[in-house]
């Protein structure tokens, strides 16, 4: 249904076995993606990585983690890693089916997939060290029991203490930050566009002019371009951005609501759209399957000789859409009905 986004570097490390840390960037976040990422490295090759320098992604500045991102990069042949980007499609859509996904079980399933994926190269994964997501005994006893060979250690602020999920940590901060800035610029909705046409006519009756020449119309139209142009300012991606709440805002449309960056899921969203989008009546109105079952009386066990006995026809009752009851739509079926009608 979604394409999933992977960068990996399944390095065998010469068979050795290895340490490996999980974590994401974006967990919280209305705007784009949500990463998980795993790194892992031989044990004695701890020393080469603490050397680059590698913390908490929460600690570091921007340039840090850009430059701790890039050594790791470049060490291939001593260090592997599996990046996985989910997209805010996938999340929104898990999270508003109607047998919801919660956010803690797409995480546990995305730091499962690396797990799996890794051991499945043939990797000699010895121990995972995981930042915890909820609660962490529950999380821990969860991946020992799906990898019995594997010690599983689930800690809280596990970035900061384990140089393996520091790195983890930086690969998905750096790698979601980059995503967010090379996201293809929404196109603002029409709302907006209407605004700059209001603006125009009011500077042109400003001005005691009702026509406009085809110079004016020009430059007002390579005006509009130019601010048609312009890079969406995003913010951080989390709720409490003012910069990204005043893009919300910005890009909702009234009717389609927002951009795939968007995650509709989100609480944030869903307050913008009630209050500022086009209010809908759905006709159609789908009963839950668990009031329909309430409601069903219970099915009486049948014998096997009931298969083989003749019964009776009875007539079906269905139930009528409530649109055609609403609007006093019936079924023809002779054209005398309809003679008869008029």
């Amino acid at each position: 249904m979604f394409e999933a986004k992977y960068e990996s570097n399944f390095n065998l490390c010469g068979g050795k076995e290895v340490s490996m840390g999980i974590d994401e960037a974006g967990r919280g976040c209305v705007l784009g993606a949500m990463v998980y990422a795993c790194f892992f490295c031989p044990k004695d090759s701890m020393e080469k990585l603490k050397a680059l320098k590698v913390d908490d992604s929460k600690k570091l500045t921007e340039d840090q983690r850009e430059a701790a991102f890039e050594s790791c990069m470049q060490q291939k042949e001593a260090f592997g890693w599996r990046i996985h980007s989910i997209s805010p499609q996938e999340i929104s859509a898990k999270m508003l089916r109607k047998r919801k996904i919660s956010l803690n079980d797409i995480s546990h399933d995305a730091a499962t997939d690396l797990i799996a994926a890794v051991c499945k190269q043939g990797v000699r994964v010895s121990e995972v060290y995981v930042d915890t997501v909820g609660k962490a005994d529950t999380y821990e006893k969860k991946l020992q029991q799906l990898f019995p060979s594997v010690k599983i250690t689930v800690r809280e602020k596990a970035d900061s203490l384990f140089p393996v999920v520091s790195a983890a940590s930086i690969l998905a901060k750096v790698t979601r930050d980059r995503a967010l800035k090379l996201w293809p610029a929404p196109v603002r909705p029409v709302k907006r566009l209407k605004q700059l046409q209001e603006n125009q006519e009011k500077k042109h009756q400003a001005k005691g002019t009702k026509n406009t020449s085809a110079a004016a119309d020009a430059v007002s139209a390579e005006e509009e371009a130019q601010g048609e142009a312009q890079e969406a300012v995003y913010g951080t991606g989390y709720p409490g951005d003012r910069i990204t709440v005043a893009f919300l805002k910005d890009y909702m449309d009234p009717v389609f609501g927002f951009p795939e960056i968007v995650r509709w899921s989100w609480q944030t969203a869903k307050d913008l759209f009630e209050k500022e989008g086009v209010q809908t009546q759905w006709y159609e109105e789908v009963e839950d399957e668990d009031e329909q079952a309430k409601d069903a009386p219970a099915a009486k066990q049948s014998r096997i000789t009931s298969f083989f006995q003749v019964k009776p026809k009875t007539g079906v009752s269905i139930d009528r859409p409530k649109l055609f009851v609403r609007s006093r739509i019936e079924l023809i079926t002779s054209a005398a009905r309809i003679c008869a009608s008029n």
